[in-house]
């Protein structure tokens, strides 16, 4: 840090902090509006949709109607869910979840299940192709 004047951040951890800055600023201002926030699917990890709905920003995010089970495996790493954890989530066994894990998915229904097992949040509901969902955090208001 000293070294260079500026210290090493994730990349969940810059938008962080620049939507953090917006939303303080936002409210300084007097604004009372709902705030919306696109971004790509890298973000759909827990540490950025928790600091989110802190802040009760909804986040907009891509969700495909099938998934890898690479794509499902990732999913498990970046939300920190043991295979442990998502079979007494969704009560399904852990032999389940490893076949999962190593097939795939392919109904939009069943992966919307388990995104939502996953992370804990509801996608919404999957069309055909790629879709666009907003994830909500009902925890605070925007409205105050």
């Amino acid at each position: 840090t000293e070294k260079y004047g500026w210290q090493f951040r994730t990349k969940h951890e810059l938008p962080i902090d620049l939507v953090a800055w917006f939303v303080e600023t936002a409210r300084g201002m007097g604004l009372r509006c709902a705030i919306w926030l696109a971004v790509d699917s890298a973000y759909a990890a827990r540490p950025f949709l928790r600091a989110m709905g802190r802040w009760s920003v909804v986040v907009v995010s891509r969700l495909r109607k099938a998934m890898s089970g690479k794509q499902i495996q990732s999913l498990m790493r970046r939300c920190q869910m043991t295979i442990g954890e998502l079979s007494k989530r969704m009560q399904i066994t852990q032999k389940r979840i490893r076949e999962v894990r190593e097939r795939g998915l392919t109904d939009p229904n069943v992966v919307r299940d388990w995104v939502q097992g996953i992370t804990g949040s509801d996608p919404g509901p999957i069309a055909g192709g790629t879709t666009t969902v907003a994830r909500f955090f009902p925890q605070r208001s925007a409205r105050r």
